[in-house]
């Protein structure tokens, strides 16, 4: 039999499960003034949501509750879920006790489903049940990847009896949740006193946690009190079992209720900790732990986080996520400038993009669609009430602007496209009809299909066919022997050129082996290849091999297929097409990259939550970081720059994005890369843009725990970033090649998020 009690209404009054008419009537009144206290202060539709649904819970308790009749038949079907009646103290022994979770989340011991009303438009749609609702169900918990880091870090603290825990987040962010299903992720030896009412003095605290853990709660006396408390959790350890306590709402107690709380964190023996304490609450309890009579409990804290907002991807995933556990999968469509809106519109709060997409889905029933246009979302925006787009002037400038840019960039992109420069001026050909002869083979990544001749140069026979072109003609005067290049050999002549030119001043990486052209001479114009080579072979004929078809010549003609790529793309276009690919990397969804422009780069952050890293250095440079990587290339005789994707590599060969994923030998585009790259990265943790010999924060708690993971330090762990901490982040950037001054900055977040295991990070290279 479960000894878990369910007494939920009587934890959101604060009273005990024996109260008298006149101590549920007067919690009632009591809680109510403080509801219209905290309303009138409120400034925004996002708080006004939260106090209506506070107001509505303690309305419904006290109404159960102050009924004879209906408190009876609660408390019966109490005794009936539970099992048998309500315990108010535990054994005599103390230790027989099985672990209990709260009153207030009594279908997380029994996993029952929670009888819900049909909404009306469920059978509409078809959908299992409400999938919008607000009630923090955990089964309806979309985990981004912030929220699973949260996840994973809470358990994590918890099996190590890490003392205090905290969380913070803004209203509607997610917080009850994620702590619901938090509790199911535990081990079942935890005894659980769950606080959702906070407690006005340091005396109802302790009565609140003993009456959630069984334990006498009448007395007016702390010593008392936590004196049952403290023989209970010496009981509990000796028996295997640990004890939390669970605040909710934690910005709202009053500094000595928390300096209570730390009085209480002193439960313990000569090894370890008794109780565990996990603080949850808005962002004005970090403003409460400043204070200087908390910095006792502040210290205390070993492992914090901050639960932020969606971005528009994780607003999909989570939209698309409930809609899938209310069974309705393809029963209702959003189209993509619906999603953008909800996020907009909600600022990617979870809860206000709940009521959005309920009042959204009320909307398409009542009009008889189950598609979800962007216009049914303005008008749910607007019955909702308080819900705002960005300022109407923004919008304004931008519609303006992406004209006059698109305009600017054409004409931009046909005045360079007109002026390109001949490869050869004896060959009378360029770059455009290189690319013409010669068009990527795109079911064989990375070559380029045989050209053909021109049939403007190509004599046609008396049956009227074109003909292979004519031998070339002997050279002229000074050269005895030689043969004058054919058009395609000359414009390779060009190329060729050009390629050593870079190679010269940009030396190849050392992580391939040779060079490319490694019989030239330095500084020595590679001879022409015979003119045959440029004439094209059948299919069925493979031909003799050829002199001279080394592997460098291999590589050339590989970083010709990338020249030709990128000759037909514009320099935003390269930079945007190569953005993709890195998105992609990061796990972006490929409809949220369509209609993708050069504004993603300045956008990276507030759409993708990535940021943006310049990086100078060859290939085993980029391996270090090990992130995918935009390329900075600049190609043979061109006055700007083209940008592309290097996505993975597998030893000498990189796998570069372009129409299609295309794979080529790294040696092949070293000659064109200016070795300058960008990585996407993300800040999982929010850090400071620099932590350095000073600062003072959480944040310097997080680096050293991790910093000792992967041995760099040792000693204590403290909110201050000393000199212990510098040297330790020092010996870390001298061991993975950074710059090394002891500062902990962006070039060395990146490096340390991709060591890191919990951090979903893409990988260059395979380890």
């Amino acid at each position: 039999m479960s000894n878990v009690k369910h007494h939920d209404f009587y934890q959101v009054l604060g009273v005990r499960s024996g109260a008298d008419f006149q101590e549920i009537e007067t919690a009632y009144r009591q809680l109510m003034a403080r509801q219209d206290s905290a309303a009138a202060q409120q400034t925004s539709f996002l708080e006004d949501v939260s106090s209506k649904w506070r107001a509505d819970l303690i309305q419904e308790a006290y109404v159960t509750l102050s009924d004879e009749t209906r408190r009876q038949a609660y408390d019966r079907q109490a005794m009936i879920k539970s099992g048998g009646p309500q315990k108010t103290a535990p054994a005599p022994n103390g230790g027989g006790l099985a672990p209990r979770r709260s009153s207030l989340l009594p279908e997380l011991d029994r996993g029952e489903k929670k009888n819900r009303q049909r909404n009306i438009y469920q059978d509409y749609f078809g959908f299992s049940e409400k999938p919008f609702d607000l009630t923090p169900d955990p089964k309806y918990l979309y985990l981004s990847p912030k929220h699973k880091e949260v996840l994973a870090h809470l358990v994590y603290g918890m099996q190590e009896n890490n003392g205090f825990l905290k969380i913070v987040g803004e209203v509607g962010t997610g917080k009850t949740t994620i702590c619901r299903s938090f509790l199911r992720e535990l081990h079942g030896d935890f005894h659980i006193a769950y606080i959702f009412n906070p407690c006005v003095n340091a005396l109802e605290l302790l009565q609140a946690i003993n009456v959630e853990l069984g334990l006498p709660a009448d007395s007016g006396s702390k010593k008392e009190l936590t004196d049952h408390l403290n023989r209970f959790l010496l009981e509990q350890r000796k028996s295997g079992h640990r004890v939390a306590v669970i605040i909710d709402e934690a910005q709202d107690l009053d500094p000595a209720v928390l300096e209570q709380l730390r009085l209480l964190s002193n439960l313990e023996t000569e090894t370890e900790k008794l109780i565990q304490i996990v603080l949850i609450g808005q962002p004005e309890l970090d403003k409460h732990l400043a204070k200087e009579e908390l910095r006792q409990l502040r210290q205390r804290i070993t492992i914090q986080w901050e639960l932020l907002p969606l971005n528009l991807e994780e607003t999909r995933g989570y939209l698309q996520h409930r809609l899938n556990v209310a069974k309705g999968k393809g029963k209702v469509h959003f189209a993509h400038r619906a999603f953008e809106l909800i996020y907009e519109y909600s600022k990617g709060i979870p809860r206000m993009i709940n009521v959005l997409a309920d009042r959204t889905l009320l909307i398409a029933y009542t009009l008889g669609v189950k598609k979800v246009s962007g216009k049914i979302v303005h008008g749910a925006a607007k019955d909702v009430g308080g819900l705002t787009l960005p300022p109407s002037w923004t919008r304004m400038f931008w519609k303006g602007m992406v004209p006059a840019v698109l305009l600017g960039g054409a004409v931009y992109s046909a005045v360079n496209w007109i002026s390109i420069p001949k490869l050869n001026s004896g060959s009378g050909k360029d770059i455009r009809e290189t690319i013409r002869e010669n068009p990527l083979d795109f079911a064989d990544s990375g070559k380029l299909i045989p050209g053909s001749p021109s049939p403007a140069n190509a004599p046609l026979d008396p049956a009227g066919e074109t003909s292979a072109p004519d031998k070339p003609a002997p050279a002229e005067a000074g050269a005895p022997g030689a043969t004058a290049p054919g058009p395609e050999g000359s414009t390779r002549m060009a190329l060729d050129e050009a390629l050593s030119d870079r190679r010269n001043a940009n030396p190849p990486s050392p992580l391939y082996k040779g060079e490319p052209h490694s019989a030239s001479a330095p500084g020595k114009r590679p001879e022409a290849p015979p003119p045959q080579a440029a004439s094209p072979v059948p299919a069925n004929d493979p031909g003799p091999q050829k002199a001279g078809k080394t592997a460098g010549s291999l590589a050339f003609s590989k970083t010709d297929s990338v020249v030709t790529y990128l000759s037909s793309l514009s320099y935003m276009d390269s930079k945007v097409e190569a953005a993709k690919w890195l998105l992609k990397s990061w796990n972006v969804l490929p409809e949220n990259l369509a209609g993708l422009d050069g504004k993603v780069f300045d956008r990276l952050e507030k759409d993708y939550g990535l940021l943006q890293f310049e990086l100078n250095g060859d290939f085993n440079r980029l391996l270090e970081f090990n992130y995918p990587v935009l390329l900075e290339l600049t190609l043979p005789n061109s006055q700007g720059v083209k940008y592309l994707a290097l996505t993975q590599v597998k030893g000498d060969t990189g796998v570069f994005g372009s129409a299609d994923a295309m794979e080529v030998p790294l040696s092949a585009v070293d000659p064109l890369w200016n070795r300058k790259a960008i990585i996407f990265w993300e800040d999982f943790e929010q850090l400071p843009q620099k932590m350095e010999l000073g600062f003072k924060g959480k944040e310097s708690v997080w680096l050293q725990k991790n910093l000792r993971l992967l041995g760099f330090f040792q000693g204590l762990e403290a909110a201050v970033y000393g000199q212990k901490t510098a040297d330790a982040v020092l010996k870390f950037q001298r061991k993975y090649n950074i710059k090394d001054d002891g500062k902990f900055d962006a070039e060395s977040k990146i490096m340390l998020y991709n060591l890191l295991n919990i951090y979903s990070v893409p990988k260059l290279a395979a380890p």
